[in-house]
């Protein structure tokens, strides 16, 4: 074999052990115990579409009692059922987009943070058990049904507070940490004014929408202003691939070459 040939084989291996490494060492890639970033959006958004689906069932299971001709009167005696449906779906909605937000700027910041995954493991818990109490509160709002219902959304705002909380710490984004515990207190508002008046409580949900709107804003305001587009008939300029040619050379120019006799001869008896 020509040692020529050698040698650039040796240069290729080198270089490919080499971004074998980097590949390996590579910023926000997935080295602990669990499932990845990618699987742990999938499954989320699989068991909140299912909670979302189950919401309409106990609707579904009345509909025997459905009258052609009297929706109205339907609609009047299962008010509750179907309140509790809108509010149920709407929260999921919601907490589901802020879950969404904060698992969005963990994959651009390309990272991993440990302690998410408990806290989503919790998260997607409360998420499939809020079919149950939505149809508990539907058939009847009580003081015992409505603490139990706005309770359970009570704690999923605290997990997607802390899902927040965990990611804006961890990226150094601590101006919205704060605000996203607004959430949680209001929900705990409700469920104390429902242990003394149901109707109180569910409609003290509808602060939410206002807490919405103006997290909405203070969420603009720290959001980074995209890159100003390049002037028209600008050139642009592209990044310059790698030199792999120029580093297998400066490599083998560092291989150490066997010591003996060389010139023609010596060539001539390697090949």
């Amino acid at each position: 074999m020509p040692v020529g040939g050698l040698k650039n084989g040796c240069g290729i291996c080198h270089l490919s052990a080499v971004a074998g490494d980097r590949s390996l060492t590579r910023p926000g890639q997935h080295t602990g115990d669990g499932p990845g970033i990618d699987r742990a959006i999938t499954l989320t958004d699989a068991v909140t579409a299912i909670a979302m689906t189950l919401l309409v069932l106990p609707l579904a299971e009345t509909a025997g009692e459905v009258e052609v001709d009297r929706l109205a009167g339907y609609f009047a005696d299962r008010g509750s059922l179907l309140l509790s449906f809108v509010i149920s779906f709407l929260v999921i909605y919601v907490f589901w987009s802020a879950h969404g937000s904060a698992y969005r700027r963990v994959v651009e910041a390309d990272t991993d943070i440990a302690a998410l995954r408990p806290l989503n493991m919790c998260w997607l818990l409360v998420i499939a058990f809020l079919p149950f109490p939505t149809a508990v509160v539907g058939r009847e709002a009580t003081t015992v049904s409505a603490p139990f219902y706005i309770g359970t959304m009570f704690v999923l705002s605290v997990l997607t507070s802390a899902i927040s909380t965990v990611v804006d710490r961890h990226l150094g984004t601590r101006g919205l940490a704060g605000w996203t515990w607004a959430t949680p207190a209001v929900f705990a508002g409700c469920t104390l004014a429902s242990l003394v008046n149901p109707d109180l409580g569910l409609l003290g949900l509808l602060t939410l929408a206002v807490l919405r709107v103006v997290e909405a804003r203070r969420s603009r305001r720290h959001t980074p202003d995209p890159p100003a587009a390049p002037a028209p008939g600008a050139a642009l300029v592209s990044p310059s691939p790698p030199d792999l040619e120029g580093a297998a050379d400066e490599h083998l120019r560092a291989v150490p070459t066997d010591a003996g006799p060389t010139g023609p001869s010596r060539s001539a008896t390697d090949a």
